[in-house]
């Protein structure tokens, strides 16, 4: 594996365990009844896998809007 191959997969690990996170963050808002947080979350959960994926396929953005 190339450094930049191996770069990437850590990139991709830390981009999958924020979205975890994420969903794990949703479900203690959820539980208290906030949910214009629960929202926030899912979207940033979502953002961040999609941005794992896309590395996968060597894409990435800079904006959400790339995403």
């Amino acid at each position: 594996m190339s450094s930049e191959e191996h770069q990437r997969k850590t990139v991709m690990e830390y981009w999958w365990e924020k979205a975890d996170s994420c969903i794990f963050s949703a479900k203690r808002e959820f539980d208290a009844g906030e949910y214009s947080f629960v929202i926030n979350r899912l979207y940033y959960a979502l953002y961040y896998a999609v941005s794992a994926v896309l590395l996968a396929r060597n894409l990435s953005f800079r904006k959400h809007s790339g995403v």
